[in-house]
């Protein structure tokens, strides 16, 4: 390469296969799957150990499919800055790194669970990453400094294409392009299909005001039916006056009449939430009937009122 000396191009070989060895592992990693999961958990990608970490506690760097695949750059580039600096920082510096370092843990600690609290971090990530980049290399060698930019851009734009243009973002421009849909093309999630055909097809003959709908936000957009926003594993609804305990403190008798007060008929939950919550998994065995169940575990049951 022009304007790259042989220990240049040593360097550049050196960061292109970390890249590409990290990005390949992640990927591999992510792409494990097992049977009959939690679908709380798979829906967040953390459904396996290797996830959890990946995906959960160190999301922020990991977590490609929701922040890129660039973050985890930051961890050696810094590593690599401080060696340069003999980890001599101004206060200033070390005040920065305190507070991303606190806001990193308790996001891996609380809020990995929601990827929109590692989203208030990655812009940070990001210019880092490019400035960090630029203080070990740029006056050392310019060319190496461009060539390194440039392979950030080549793993920004395969992040992007392998996760953002996903199926249902490419039948979603198709849809606009074209001002129809163009499904045929376009392979269709297994379970949303499997919803659509069965459990929904099923409820349009069912007379209900409101369904209970335990944390399965997919009811709100393959659904008409009015839903009260439910989690048995904190045992939390949430209704016109804010949130609340369901079963606790309150006779089965009570938590019908709540949910009869709210013109509550069914209950919409998953087969892989039992054992959140022993009262609410009594309460569909005893004072329930299982109407619906599709074949990947989302179950409609009928609250049987005296």
């Amino acid at each position: 390469m022009i304007g790259l000396k042989k220990k240049d191009l040593y360097t550049l070989s050196l960061f292109t296969l970390l890249i590409i060895g990290v990005i390949y592992l992640v990927n591999y990693l992510g792409s494990i799957t097992i049977e009959n999961p939690d679908t709380n958990l798979a829906a967040r990608n953390i459904e396996t150990p290797a996830k959890l970490w990946l995906n959960g506690y160190l999301g922020m760097f990991f977590g490609f499919k929701y922040l890129g695949n660039i973050n985890w750059l930051l961890l050696p580039l810094f590593g690599s800055y401080l060696y340069k600096k003999e980890f001599k920082l101004s206060r200033e510096n070390w005040a920065l790194i305190s507070f991303f370092a606190l806001a990193f843990i308790l996001i891996s600690l609380k809020g990995f669970f929601n990827f929109r609290y590692a989203f208030t971090l990655l812009s940070f990530c990001v210019f880092m990453v490019y400035f960090l980049l630029h203080k070990l290399f740029y006056q050392h060698s310019r060319a190496l400094f461009y060539s390194l930019s440039a392979i950030l851009l080549i793993c920004i734009f395969y992040g992007f294409g392998k996760q953002m243009l996903s199926d249902r973002a490419r039948a979603k421009i198709q849809e606009v392009l074209f001002a129809e849909p163009a499904y045929a093309d376009v392979e269709v999630e297994e379970e949303t299909a499997l919803v659509v055909d069965t459990l929904f097809t099923a409820m349009s003959g069912i007379n209900t005001n409101v369904v209970l709908v335990n944390n399965l936000p997919d009811f709100y957009y393959l659904s008409d039916y009015k839903g009260l926003y439910y989690w048995s594993g904190d045992d939390l609804y949430y209704d016109e006056n804010g949130r609340g305990k369901l079963f606790e403190e309150r006779a089965t008798a009570e938590v019908k009449r709540f949910l009869k007060e709210h013109n509550c008929t069914h209950i919409y939950t998953h087969a892989t939430y039992v054992g959140y919550n022993d009262d609410f998994d009594d309460f569909l065995k005893n004072d329930c009937m299982m109407e619906i169940e599709d074949l990947s575990g989302r179950q409609l049951y009928r609250v049987l009122y005296d």
